[in-house]
C-alpha cells in the first residue's frame, strides 16, 4: 500500500510506501513521477522526509506557494521572502 503526500494522487509527487518490498522498509518515501515508475527512495521514513523539507525550507532554497502550499524551488532570481 502507498500513500500520496499531497491532497490528490495526480501527476508527479512523493509517496509514503506502507509496503514495499523485500529490498524496502515500511514507511520510506519516494518520489512517483506521472508515468507512474518510481525512481529511487528519497528518505528512509517518513520523519526522515519531513527532516528533509525543513532543512531545504530553512536554508531558502524552496518556499511554500499559493494557496494549497505547494513547496517549490526558488528561482535565482527570486530574493527569499518575496
Amino acid at each position: 500500500r502507498q500513500m500520496c503526500i499531497r491532497d490528490r494522487c495526480e501527476g508527479d509527487g512523493f509517496v509514503l510506501d506502507l509496503s514495499p518490498g523485500p529490498n524496502g522498509t515500511a514507511g520510506q518515501v519516494y518520489y512517483r513521477p506521472h508515468d507512474d515508475v518510481a525512481t529511487e527512495v528519497s528518505a528512509n521514513s517518513f520523519s526522515a522526509f519531513l527532516e528533509r523539507v525543513a532543512t531545504l525550507m530553512e536554508s531558502g532554497k524552496y518556499e511554500l506557494q499559493g494557496t494549497g502550499g505547494t513547496i517549490q524551488r526558488r528561482t535565482a532570481s527570486q530574493p527569499v521572502g518575496a
